[in-house]
């Protein structure tokens, strides 16, 4: 669910930032300001690092699927001790 929520926002993100690029190439081919102009490498860049995130989090998801329970072993003292697992509940 958490992870979902992220990917949407990313994505949000993404969206908003090739807007903002497409209106930074508008003002290059229209002649715009230096400062401008300069904001075109810094669009893509966040452009890249945000869809970068989303391909991360895809694949972790993929290769590592939140389970339900993790299991804990807790520390041992002696050898004579007894183990008990613990299952503790991730979804949070």
């Amino acid at each position: 669910m958490n992870s979902e929520v992220s990917r949407r926002l990313i994505n949000a993100l993404v969206k908003g930032s090739e807007v903002q690029l497409a209106l930074l190439h508008v003002a290059k081919v229209t002649g715009g300001a230096p400062n401008k102009l300069s904001k075109i490498k810094v669009a893509k860049l966040s452009i890249a690092q945000e869809s970068l995130k989303t391909e991360r989090e895809k694949k972790k998801e993929m290769y590592f699927p939140m389970r339900k329970f993790a299991i804990k072993f807790p520390k041992v003292s002696s050898k004579d001790d007894f183990v008990q697992v613990v299952l503790v509940d991730q979804r949070m």
